[in-house]
């Protein structure tokens, strides 16, 4: 660890207010919403012109599945195993690039990049002031250039990142130190002359030693993360990916050959699908095939867990293993203390990892959801011959499957047409608050936004303009459950409207099909359907004599609705712009003030 870390507004960065990298926070919601439109309609048209025989997919259906893959939705309007592998590749792929810990790692190297182009303005700065100091002396004037702050350290953009001087010391400064006089090359290449520009000096430029000797605990911090985060993203998926294909192979290889499909490629599609919490399957009958394949089933209900609810558990478990168990050896030295600090400060680093109390608070709330599901399938279910049927074992996985599937994972164990309507009703509600427990405690643990809320009482005019609310008492905040009330009211209030909006617009598209199969094309379906594209779950209770979802029923202009659904139903959890996990180091200079 590079000195000491503060909780103070760096001031320093005040005097290079000026230039600032583009921002991030601010339009983070626009850039998210960027992102997922252009994405999608770039793969509608290559799943639309990849299709073979040519007009066998509608554009409106491959612009359904493009989006309902990108947001993971889940909600299909055509069989999947319908498809070439080339079309089933661009689902897959979008599957990969819409998961929320995918776009999560995006953040963190998008938070690494502005920090280590800070570096480099800050180097250019100091060698041209170190510069001006010598040509100073050379001519014979004896002004004083004050270069570095009183304390010797020089603290970037971030609070809790501090900067050693030892890089950049001069004689005539105690901050800085020249390296001309022990005959040594620059560290930076760069000549020391007055004419120093900024853009002489490329983050490049920079080594990972001295980006980290600038960065300090925060910068050690955000790199490991830089690391960590993709690793679990890719062995979340590697591993069982090879696991349930292999099982697939040897023991269910039937199913996949009678939808043409081979077995392992649908082990790898369903573990990303899992992971992704999307839903999709390729297998026309979802996952009813596996009814009893305890192995498939439990393996992809922790991979519901890990790619979605549980991630910040799963991920602070891991942090806290490591940080308990590595070595304590020089080697390791600093990368332990960024994993304690990661565990201390959680949330000025990352916006899936949070204090240990919000994390408990998290688990409680999804083994409560999960299990309130789980006892309704198991009571609820009791008279129906399809789950009836089912052997004791296989009935308990299964509910558990579909408890964690319901809520966010998107995949069916027993069609949901089946199930009693007192369940379905149940499924509807949970669809819909599936993202508050993540939603919740991200705001929470979001000092910035407590502060703005007004949780954190006292005047803000009181505060000093160097502090930041890290230095002040939190015995004065007002109880979770006002918090929590006031986020739920926030977001019906932001949902419900939306809603009603586009289910009445939907019902009266299809006004006459409800009329004339009022019992298969009922306004209770089209509400379940409508949710769960919003929820971004894909559970459906499908139609008769079909495989895909009940949207494959609805009109053109209906499915442009469920997509317009689906694309802001993505966007309910994310973190808002005032959130600092989101924010480059130039946004939060400019929010301290």
């Amino acid at each position: 660890m590079v000195g000491p870390y503060q909780f103070k507004r760096p001031s320093v960065f005040r005097s290079f207010s000026r230039r600032r990298l583009p921002s991030l926070g601010v339009g983070f919601l626009t850039y998210h919403y960027g992102y997922f439109i252009v994405s999608t309609l770039v793969a509608s048209g290559i799943l639309w012109g990849a299709n073979n025989p040519r007009g066998g997919l509608a554009y409106v259906d491959a612009l359904f599945l493009s989006v309902s893959a990108m947001t993971l939705a889940g909600l299909n309007t055509v069989d999947l195993s319908t498809l070439n592998t080339f079309q089933q590749l661009i689902l897959f792929s979008q599957l990969l690039f819409g998961s929320s810990v995918f776009v999560s790692i995006a953040i963190v190297h998008i938070r690494r990049f502005a920090f280590e182009k800070r570096f480099a303005h800050l180097a250019a700065d100091r060698l041209q002031l170190a510069a001006l100091s010598k040509e100073l002396r050379a001519d014979g004037s004896r002004a004083d250039v004050q270069i570095a702050p009183t304390n010797g350290v020089l603290e970037p953009p971030g609070d809790g990142m501090t900067i050693s001087n030892a890089e950049f010391e001069t004689p005539s400064a105690p901050g800085l130190h020249s390296r001309e006089s022990a005959g040594q090359p620059d560290d930076f290449h760069i000549a020391q002359e007055a004419t120093l520009d900024r853009r002489a000096v490329h983050r490049r430029d920079l080594d990972q030693k001295q980006r980290f000797e600038l960065g300090g605990i925060e910068y050690r911090a955000i790199y490991l993360l830089s690391w960590l985060v993709p690793s679990y993203f890719i062995l979340w998926q590697l591993l069982p990916g090879i696991a349930v294909g292999a099982w697939i192979a040897t023991y269910r290889s039937s199913v996949t050959l009678a939808n043409g499909l081979n077995p392992w490629w649908v082990g790898a599609f369903n573990v990303v699908s899992a992971f992704a919490n999307s839903g999709m399957s390729l297998l026309d009958m979802n996952m009813v095939a596996f009814q009893d394949s305890y192995f498939v089933l439990v393996t992809m209900s922790l991979l519901i867990l890990a790619g979605n609810t549980c991630f910040p558990v799963f991920l602070r478990l891991i942090i806290w293993t490591l940080s308990r168990f590595l070595p304590d050896s020089d080697y390791f030295r600093e990368t332990i203390a960024a994993l304690k600090f990661l565990l201390r400060h959680p949330r000025r680093c990352f916006t899936h990892l949070f204090p240990a109390n919000h994390t408990w608070w998290l688990l409680g709330a999804v083994i409560v959801l999960n299990g309130t599901d789980w006892a309704a399938f198991e009571i609820l279910n009791i008279g129906i011959p399809e789950i009836e049927n089912l052997p004791i074992g296989a009935r308990v996985i299964d509910g558990l499957f579909q408890a964690f599937a319901i809520r966010s994972g998107g995949f069916y164990v027993v069609p949901i047409a089946a199930t009693r309507i007192s369940l379905q009703a149940l499924y509807v509600v949970m669809m819909y608050i599936g993202v508050y427990p993540v939603v919740i405690t991200i705001r929470r643990s979001n000092e910035y936004l407590e502060r703005s809320l007004g949780i954190y009482e006292g005047d803000d005019k009181d505060i000093g303009d160097d502090d930041t609310i890290y230095e002040h008492s939190r015995d004065a905040k007002k109880p979770i459950l006002h918090f929590c009330a006031s986020q739920i009211k926030a977001q019906l209030s932001n949902d419900i409207w939306f809603l009603v909006l586009v289910i009445w617009v939907i019902i009266v598209i299809e006004a006459k099909r409800i009329e004339a199969d009022p019992r298969h094309f009922s306004v209770f379906n089209i509400i379940f359907e409508a949710v769960s594209g919003y929820g971004t779950v894909g559970v459906s209770t499908g139609y008769p004599g079909v495989n895909y979802s009940f949207a494959g029923e609805f009109k053109p202009l209906s499915k442009l609705v469920m997509c317009v659904i689906m694309l802001r139903g993505r966007h309910r959890g994310l973190p808002i712009s005032l959130d600092k996990a989101v924010q480059l180091p130039s946004d939060i200079g400019e929010n301290a003030h």
